[in-house]
């Protein structure tokens, strides 16, 4: 019998392949008009995704608060999250999905980068 390995040991490779995925469809912003620091985001129907890609070579972290917005909830479980993003990396810092799906939804974040 085969059995299917724990959620835990999936979750880095479904975060690498939805980063790319962002970064591939999405929508691309400087944070802070800084060159290593871009905030890729693709709204769907059903779902929203925000990543970070850090091209420095430091860590950096970046609050992302998405409060604003409208019927919607976070894999998080906060709307409001500071993500330390490693030296050349891209990390997922919000996937959102509507509460209700059948009313209308709005996603509204705002980015700070955290001294």
């Amino acid at each position: 019998m085969i059995r299917r390995p724990p959620r835990s040991t999936l979750f880095p490779y479904t975060t690498l392949f939805r980063s790319r995925q962002v970064m591939e469809v999405g929508t691309s912003s400087k944070i802070r008009n800084m060159n290593d620091l871009t905030l890729y985001s693709f709204i769907g129907g059903h779902s929203a995704i925000l990543a970070v890609q850090n091209k420095a070579h430091s860590m950096v972290a970046v609050r992302l608060d998405c409060t604003s917005s409208e019927n919607c909830c976070s894999h998080r479980g906060n709307l409001d999250y500071v993500l330390h993003v490693a030296p050349k990396a891209t990390l997922i810092g919000h996937y959102l999905m509507p509460l209700n799906d059948k009313e209308n939804w709005k996603v509204i974040c705002v980015e700070t980068l955290v001294m």
